[in-house]
């Protein structure tokens, strides 16, 4: 900017391409790439932001010599599904929610929910409850499920189950969800 004068310039810089070479020359070219962790952080970076896809599903595989964890096989599903593999995206979600725990379930779930997939967060929610049936906050996810549905008495009957259960810091906020179905 001079006196009356203003010039833009535009400055752009491909995050995505500067964070992959990154990641290849540096992170997974260092000590880090002795650990195959790194490889797992890698794959889920590439997933998240939605690049790279090939090479990130080799990354994932080679994160599974130190074993697969839900978090891995979960990666992988979600890299499979990105390259239209869906015959392999079932099967590597149903091994990963083997090794879930009951948080690991309904974080998925909660992920398929904020992307408009109800009826898949449904379907872990309620597997959820099938394994955990004492836990006041797997009803509680269901019914929030239900009830974006429109599924009101079912709804309304996991809200139920889970305000007998929920400690005092919970009972207040359920019993609001109930009153307003």
């Amino acid at each position: 900017r001079w006196a009356e004068l203003a010039v833009p310039v535009p400055i752009t810089v491909d995050l995505s391409a500067q964070t992959l070479a990154a990641i290849r020359d540096g992170y997974l070219r260092g000590l880090a790439g002795f650990n195959p962790e790194s490889f797992a952080s890698a794959a889920a970076w590439c997933l998240a932001n939605d690049v790279n896809h090939e090479e990130a599903l080799d990354w994932c595989e080679r994160s599974f010599r130190t074993g697969p964890t839900f978090t891995k096989r979960w990666t992988k599903a979600g890299l499979l599904e990105a390259l239209g593999r869906h015959v392999e995206v079932e099967l590597m979600r149903e091994q990963a929610l083997e090794l879930a725990t009951e948080a690991e379930v309904n974080a998925m779930g909660y992920q398929f929910f904020t992307q408009g997939r109800v009826e898949q967060a449904i379907d872990l929610f309620e597997r959820n409850v099938a394994e955990h049936p004492d836990s006041w906050n797997v009803h509680d996810s269901l019914g929030e499920a239900y009830a974006a549905q429109g599924r009101i008495e079912e709804a309304r009957a996991s809200y139920e189950r889970a305000l007998a259960m929920a400690d005092e810091t919970q009972t207040g906020r359920i019993q609001g969800v109930l009153d307003s179905l």
